[in-house]
């Protein structure tokens, strides 16, 4: 009798662990994108996808600007993978902004922030700024911002991911404070 009630408890556990990760693997499933808005190729997701790794792009580009290049590499070191990517984007001015991503070697000079956002798909709150704090306050909400680094959800890593943290960010030349936070929210 005891075997019968220790067979139901673990089949009742077993079943509650199955649906928390079937439950956590369609909330993520919002997480994915065809990658139109983002103005990306079949060629670009596919070498995207090839990095094995939580890819964020964005689903809103600003007016005038198109997909000038999307890559990555990945190299293991030891036992570790380090996976990196980009995806910039041009106007015809020769303006861009620069998505890029990395699970390794992170760190930069403090941001100063000017807007705050949040995305129900990164950690913790989006910060836009810059990183002098005497332009902080000429620039208010101008040109030349970008985001600090910020981490993906865990619930948002695909399945057979070489890197389960990855950080984004964007840097630009051109784009305002608000423009920076719309491309990363």
């Amino acid at each position: 009798m005891m075997n019968l009630k220790r067979n139901k408890f673990l089949q009742l556990t077993t079943l509650c662990w199955l649906g928390f990760f079937l439950t956590a693997e369609a909330a993520a499933q919002g997480a994915y994108t065809d990658g139109k808005a983002a103005q990306l190729k079949a060629s670009d997701i596919k070498k995207l996808k090839a990095l094995r790794a939580p890819i964020a792009v964005p689903t809103y580009v600003p007016a005038g600007y198109k997909l000038k290049d999307a890559g990555g590499r990945v190299q293991m070191i030891g036992k570790f993978w380090s996976v990196d990517y980009w995806v910039t984007y041009e106007n015809a001015k020769g303006d861009d902004f620069d998505i890029s991503s990395s699970n390794e070697g992170l760190g930069d000079v403090p941001l100063y922030a000017i807007l705050n956002g949040k995305n129900r798909f990164f950690e913790v709150e989006i910060e836009v700024g810059t990183q002098d704090a005497i332009e902080k306050e000429k620039q208010a909400l101008t040109l030349g911002c970008e985001s600090g680094w910020i981490e993906n959800k865990r619930a948002y890593v695909p399945a057979g991911a070489r890197s389960r943290r990855q950080a984004y960010r964007v840097t630009s030349t051109a784009l305002s404070a608000k423009e920076v936070l719309k491309v990363m929210e």
